[in-house]
């Protein structure tokens, strides 16, 4: 399955190495300040703020969950059942698309594995690749398998649902913080990046 990083493979012909790296180095520590810009934003130092540091982002996005928790907490049953109705809508809809955009990238996936199954390896030794291909294509089948999303049959069970995910969000984010803040610091981010640019020329 392509992922953020990964894409690219697929979109680009002339990708080159250091251009797939700089992606890549997008996903490490150094550049969490980054996580909100578009995946082909370079790598780069920022000044640091306390919510661009790992710890930082986990207090942020807590605070955020303990806000949503408390609306939670405190929601009227009509309100619950306007958001549970407009849930299960928008739910109708998402799964709609996925079983067509699903459907449309079986077909690909499959015509290409027909294609590698067909080709005419040209030696002994080039049956390896058909291989590889053939696994790069069945280790995405969850590519074309959709994802059909279920809301909870009541407001009350949607409601206790919400909740129920907001207070593992909130343990979680705490989880973190507190793994975080007991390890020692490491080199900073633009030590990192400036390493890694001189190491791809």
């Amino acid at each position: 399955m392509p992922t953020g990083y990964t894409e690219i493979i697929e979109r680009r012909d002339d990708l080159t190495f250091r251009e797939f790296a700089l992606r890549c180095a997008r996903g490490m520590g150094a550049c969490i300040h980054q996580r909100d810009e578009g995946m082909d934003a370079l790598p780069r130092a920022d000044e640091p703020r306390p919510e661009d540091s790992r710890v930082g982002y986990h207090v942020v996005a807590k605070a955020k969950d303990e806000a949503r928790l408390k609306e939670l907490r405190g929601m009227s049953h009509e309100a619950a059942r306007a958001l549970w109705q407009a849930e299960r809508e928008k739910a109708a809809r998402d799964n709609e698309e996925s079983l067509r955009k699903c459907g449309a990238l079986e077909k690909r996936y499959m015509a290409m594995r027909d294609a590698a199954l067909a080709w005419n390896a040209p030696s002994p030794e080039h049956e390896g690749l058909r291989r590889f291909m053939l696994e790069q294509i069945d280790t995405c089948k969850s590519d074309w398998t959709p994802y059909l999303r279920e809301v909870a049959p009541t407001p009350g069970d949607w409601l206790a649902e919400n909740i129920r995910e907001e207070e593992k969000s909130v343990a979680w984010h705490q989880k973190v913080i507190d793994e975080e803040s007991a390890k020692p610091k490491g080199m900073t981010s633009k030590v990192w990046i400036d390493l890694l640019y001189a190491s791809l020329g």
